[in-house]
């Protein structure tokens, strides 16, 4: 066997090696042979992506794929049999002729030069990755990003985003428009500038709660007025986390919102209502007094029929004069200027009273489970009045029951007064609700139930104030447990 024998044989071998590493690769590929580019060698995954079969081996690229006219690879891959330097694309548009129809894919490619012992370039080795579906789903993104970006731009409140760590990503026109800031200023930076230096790090405080757990964020705070360096307006900061396939959290989108027009028009009614309410109580003590002598004068003269009407007469004073007082409070609250007037007293004994006081104007049996309380530090007054908000609303609300019970409980420090009844009960998804100022509870039946719906905003506030809390368990239809719990010492809670 001659040596040039040995040598044709060789190079048979390698190139059949070279023809199976084409057929078995894991990308598409293909062999062009000379500059008329004849089509040598292609596997079936570059068949499948020109939507073609073997018979197109042995054409001219450019007959195999008429399309490709007009498109710049046929040019692409002739000047790398002058030049001999490689040529790669990322993400390049290819339009091919696949299923009878002209459709557009995206794809990473490379056309890589083969050269002979003289450096003379005589084939060209492509391969290429299809990623159509990846190009789509990011321009599919793209321009849903754009579209909430044209969403964001044309709403009043300054919407912006953040990742899921907190880094600010995004701030809408608007916002720009308010504070004349640069856009390519980190906007949490122009944020901490407007913001009232007082409240940022409760802010502050309140995102990182949020971050940490997952919940919604919402404050009120107040922005620097740009038209005035010395005011400053109120808004409303919201923000809610945006989750991906899994569950996770991918980025928190928020608002703020001006509320300032809305937060003079509350205080403007606020005052109203706290001048209204203390004007009215004047002359409805006076009223009282009257409509009381009247009443005396009518028994005395034994017309009990006239003297029954006055003693009703006298009654919806005292519901008027208690809607008052809770016009007042709220006003109070509202303006931070309600007080404590805290003092030790005996809790059993004030149960037993509120108790006794409403049990002589209801008709339901108020049942008393009491655990010995003692003495217990606060204000007397205010822990009476939510006693009773409690009571009276069981009753109110429970107009088909006949009971209602009351219970005390004494554990490491905290008392705890709960109010029981049976009566219409409160959908969980109202529970949060109840106790918001102006609320009532909804339902068929709502007509029958009288109240501003102040009751239970101003026992909230009051328990918060004496260092307690205010919940509630209920089953819509079934009633309702109402409870409050305070510290039984001050002293013994601070030392604790």
């Amino acid at each position: 066997m001659t040596e040039h024998v040995i040598s044709e044989r060789k190079l048979k071998e390698s190139e059949y090696r070279f023809e199976d590493l084409i057929k078995n690769s894991d990308y598409s590929t293909a062999i062009y042979r000379s500059d008329e580019l004849y089509i040598e060698l292609a596997n079936d995954l570059m068949l499948k992506t020109w939507g073609k079969d073997a018979s197109v081996i042995g054409l001219k690229l450019e007959d195999a794929l008429p399309e490709l006219e007009g498109q710049p690879f046929i040019g692409i891959l002739k000047d790398i049999f002058k030049t001999g330097i490689a040529y790669t694309a990322t993400e390049d548009r290819v339009d091919l002729v696949v299923d009878g129809k002209l459709q557009t894919y995206y794809f990473n490619f490379s056309y890589k030069p083969l050269k002979n012992a003289d450096g003379e370039v005589y084939a060209i080795h492509n391969m290429a990755v299809d990623v159509t579906d990846l190009v789509i789903a990011r321009e599919e993104i793209q321009k849903r990003e754009e579209r909430f970006r044209d969403l964001a731009d044309s709403m009043p409140q300054f919407v912006w985003t953040c990742d899921k760590d907190g880094k600010m990503t995004y701030m809408n026109e608007n916002w720009y428009r308010y504070t004349g800031f640069d856009k390519n200023e980190d906007p949490a930076e122009g944020v901490k500038r407007v913001i009232k230096a007082e409240v940022y790090e409760q802010v502050e405080v309140v995102w990182a709660e949020s971050l940490k757990t997952g919940n919604s964020f919402e404050m009120e705070y107040q922005f620097l007025d740009p038209d005035n360096p010395e005011v400053y307006r109120w808004f409303l900061g919201r923000a809610a986390p945006a989750f991906d396939e899994n569950g996770d959290i991918k980025q928190w989108i928020g608002t703020f919102t001006d509320i300032d027009d809305f937060k003079q028009l509350q205080t403007q009614k606020d005052n109203f209502l706290g001048i209204a309410s203390h004007e009215l109580k004047t002359p409805l003590t006076s009223l009282k007094i009257y409509t009381q002598f009247i009443e005396k004068n009518l028994v005395k003269k034994d017309d009990l029929k006239n003297a029954e009407v006055a003693r009703k007469m006298d009654g919806q004073i005292d519901l008027l004069t208690v809607l008052i007082s809770d016009l007042l409070d709220v006003t109070k609250i509202q303006n931070g200027k309600i007080q404590l007037n805290e003092s030790e007293f005996d809790f059993d004994l004030l149960t037993e009273e509120i108790v006794a006081e409403q049990q002589m104007t209801s008709r339901h049996k108020i049942i008393l489970h009491p655990s010995q309380i003692g003495a217990v530090y606060a204000d007397r007054h205010r822990i009476s009045q939510v006693m009773s908000n409690l009571i009276s609303n069981a009753i109110k609300y429970s107009p088909d029951a006949d009971q209602v019970i009351v219970s005390t409980k004494l554990k490491d420090n905290k008392v705890t007064y709960s109010v029981k009844d049976f009566g219409i009960g409160i959908p969980s998804d109202k529970h949060k609700k109840v106790f918001e100022q102006y609320y009532r509870v909804s339902g068929s039946k709502e007509h029958t139930f009288p109240g501003l719906g102040l009751g239970l905003y101003i026992s909230s506030e009051i328990i918060k104030r004496s260092g307690g809390r205010i919940f509630l368990a209920s089953t819509e239809g079934k009633g309702s447990d109402f409870c409050f719990e305070i510290p039984k010492s001050k002293n013994v809670q601070q030392n604790a």
